[in-house]
């Protein structure tokens, strides 16, 4: 059985052209179809098998899965309210195989699909402490929010799941830091974090940065060669340049008082 999940959320919404391959993914599958838990989105549940080795595909709002995965099922098939689906979609209960569509529909994915495999995430290091990361989110216009997520208070926030406010709560942390052992660290500070699966090992937090560090990489994607990408690569480089010359002046800083204490007289001469 394989799971195509098409996510839209009012936090982070579809674009425009997803919209469109949804509407084109919808119509290629006559299998059982639901809504989501949020309402915004939509599972397919069809029979098929995926690519041998392969666990699922993620690309932008819409995911694969065959295994490994955890899914709240709704039993709503009333879809009329989804911007994407055709009035005329016929509600269908069975699940039926779709390996034909399922193949079509991997072909697009191509080579920028992303696989189940995690070993993609670039691991950098931190470039700032993380007293100075949490300062940040209690300065951030949602730190309400972020602190109720912090607090495992994620129901009040109006995710659907605890899966959900991880997401939101490590998407979050991500945006102010690159690092992401950084981030796994002070996730696991959090109530959120704290629960068993997160403790006990990276698995589910490294799926969930899979899926921030991609968002991060499309959106810069979109800006480039745009004004504001300009500027920001600008700003960029004067940071570094800035970094670059306090670190030149520190080393001759080091060496001058290196030379200054080498012309100084053993001290056993100075009594």
């Amino acid at each position: 059985m394989v799971i195509i999940d098409l996510d839209d959320k009012p936090d982070n919404p579809a674009s425009a052209q997803e919209l469109q391959f949804f509407t084109e993914i919808i119509a290629n599958f006559a299998t059982y179809t639901e809504l989501s838990v949020g309402g915004r989105g939509c599972h397919i549940v069809c029979g098929g098998v995926l690519p041998a080795g392969g666990k699922g595909r993620r690309q932008g709002h819409l995911e694969i899965y065959a295994a490994e995965r955890y899914l709240a099922f709704t039993g709503n098939t009333d879809l009329s309210g989804l911007s994407f689906v055709q009035p005329a979609l016929q509600t269908i209960w069975q699940i039926t195989n779709c390996q034909g569509a399922l193949n079509q529909l991997l072909a697009r994915f191509g080579s920028t699909g992303h696989s189940g495999d995690l070993s993609s995430l670039i691991e950098l290091p931190a470039t700032k402490p993380d007293g100075l990361v949490w300062e940040a989110l209690r300065k951030h216009q949602k730190h309400l929010w972020i602190i109720a997520l912090c607090e495992g208070r994620w129901k009040e926030t109006g995710y659907p799941s605890a899966s959900e406010a991880d997401l939101a709560l490590l998407s979050y942390i991500a945006n102010s830091s690159m690092s992401n052992e950084q981030v796994r660290r002070m996730f696991r500070q959090t109530v959120l974090g704290q629960r068993q699966k997160h403790v006990k090992g990276n698995y589910h937090i490294d799926r969930a940065l899979q899926i921030i560090r991609g968002r991060q990489a499309a959106g810069a994607a979109a800006l480039a060669g745009t004004p504001l990408a300009a500027a920001a690569a600008s700003f960029v480089a004067e940071h570094q340049a800035k970094e670059k010359a306090k670190e030149k002046t520190k080393a001759a800083e080091k060496a001058y008082i290196a030379e200054q204490a080498a012309r100084l007289p053993p001290l056993h001469n100075l009594k």
